[in-house]
């Protein structure tokens, strides 16, 4: 059989070497003039050289299963992979996973002690909803990789705001963040700084992008709950908590984004932001 032409996920061509097909987590469509026996028949006798292993998903069964539906991915990340990037929050995080003593305003998650914090979530590279985010192992950073934000009920002590410095062009970005005390409202505001001077300011609510960190899906939510298996629970049987993926869509995508201020509302509520990604053009 003969290659007619390869095409990506947006119809695109693209040039490919028939005798060499890589196979990532990019779709690429092939228009082969060949009876399809004969392709399957190729396939079966192909070499494959594995390059990077793939990543086992994990599959929880049983009537334990998380309160999460079924939800389609974001699109822009999974468009062009090599324009996605992770951004750098280490310099700002003052919380880390796990917090070993509740009320002393140190330690992790949101300060409310051993048996509720998020010590069993994984870190290192980490993909949901074809977002792809770096989640911060707190050896690494002095203990610290989070962002708390001031909250009235427990939190008081916290930064009521925090700027991280990006220097970059931007398509889309994803914030991978929930919130303790989450009561309905509003509870942060996400401001993109760009370089001409101008600014966006989104703000976040619960339920629509963001919520309690302990609820499952809302209905009424616009951004994608990621369950999280944790077993330090005061009853000593697993439970299932929740952190949000959120999109924002840059206004201006021609102009440098120059730093994120994430600020409190100031509220009962304590935002919680673990990762930051987000996709350029």
């Amino acid at each position: 059989g003969k290659l007619e032409r390869a095409i990506n996920l947006m119809g695109n061509p693209i040039s490919l070497d028939p005798a060499n097909i890589a196979v990532t987590d990019e779709p690429v469509y092939l228009h082969l003039d060949a009876p399809a026996e004969a392709v399957a028949a190729a396939l079966e006798k192909a070499r494959l050289t594995v390059v990077k292993e793939p990543v086992v998903v994990e599959l929880h069964d049983g009537p334990d299963q998380p309160k999460v539906p079924v939800l389609p991915d974001y699109v822009a990340p999974g468009e062009k992979r090599t324009a996605n990037f992770s951004v750098d929050i280490r310099k700002v995080c003052n919380m880390g996973f796990a917090d070993p003593v509740a009320g002393d305003q140190q330690g992790g998650w949101s300060d409310e002690g051993p048996f509720n914090d998020l010590r069993d979530f994984k870190t290192g590279k980490r993909r949901f909803y074809s977002v792809d985010f770096d989640i911060i192992d707190p050896a690494t950073n002095q203990g610290k990789a989070v962002i708390a934000l001031y909250g009235g009920a427990i939190s008081s002590t916290m930064p009521k705001s925090v700027t991280i410095s990006l220097e970059r062009k931007v398509r889309t970005l994803y914030f991978l963040h929930a919130a303790a005390w989450g009561a309905p409202g509003d509870i942060a505001e996400y401001v993109l700084h760009y370089a001409d001077g101008t600014k966006q300011a989104t703000t976040v609510n619960i339920p629509k992008h963001c919520n309690n960190w302990w609820n499952g899906f809302d209905p009424k939510e616009e951004s994608r709950p990621v369950p999280v298996r944790v077993t330090n629970t005061s009853t000593g049987k697993p439970a299932w908590r929740y952190l949000r993926v959120f999109e924002i869509e840059a206004a201006n995508n021609n102009v440098p984004v120059k730093a994120i201020e994430l600020i409190s509302a100031e509220g009962k509520q304590t935002p919680i932001i673990v990762a930051i990604s987000g996709t350029s053009w």
